[in-house]
């Protein structure tokens, strides 16, 4: 093969190769890396997207039985959750450091708020169909403080020692029951009672 030849193959490649670039420009629209448009639907059964450090910061999970919205804060500690399995939705807030500090949970029977102290149980709530109750606890998780009303008409509203003990209780019964004012010493034993009916 002489140089001719060799050249004019080299030119015809060009050619051919030029006529492909030209033709696919028109033909097919430019690729491009990234845009800016807003899709109007993903369909997936899990997402999760990453902070610039390649770390977890939102994770969507649905798994058929539950679904599961997860967020992070900057730091990598959870900081919220949702969570529903179709009897149960719950929510759950942190603290910065990862802890505990606040959840809701609700179902077709029941709703519970719970708040936390560096990760310890102190106040809980709770509404259902029969009782409604709030109890306010020490850094032992005792209960200091219990008030619970029934539908039935029975209110309680007891006093309790560091331990958990029952110090003071005021009780209103049913309807023609009474009322009771109950008085414990350090032991839980009853020392005093006076009562109203």
């Amino acid at each position: 093969m002489n140089y001719k030849q060799k050249l004019s193959y080299t030119v015809l490649g060009a050619v051919i190769m030029l006529v492909g670039l030209g033709l696919g420009a028109i033909v097919a629209p430019p690729l491009i890396a990234q845009d800016t448009r807003v899709f109007d639907e993903i369909v997936c059964s899990g997402l999760t997207v990453l902070n610039p450090k390649g770390e977890a910061a939102f994770i969507l999970t649905s798994d058929g039985e539950k679904n599961t919205l997860g967020a992070f804060n900057p730091k990598g500690k959870p900081a919220i959750a949702l969570i529903s399995d179709g009897e149960n939705n719950s929510l759950s807030l942190a603290t910065p450091a990862g802890q505990l500090g606040f959840l809701v949970n609700t179902s077709t029977t029941e709703t519970n708020l719970a708040l936390y102290q560096a990760g310890k149980l102190s106040i809980a709530l709770r509404a259902d169909s029969v009782f409604r109750f709030i109890k306010l606890l020490n850094e032992e998780e005792n209960t200091l403080i219990n008030l619970t009303a029934d539908n039935v008409g029975a209110r309680l509203i007891q006093l309790n020692n560091p331990k958990g003990d029952t110090a003071v209780q005021l009780q209103s019964l049913v309807s023609g029951f009474g009322n009771d004012l109950i008085l414990y010493d350090k032991s839980g034993n009853e020392i005093w009672r006076a009562s109203s009916k």
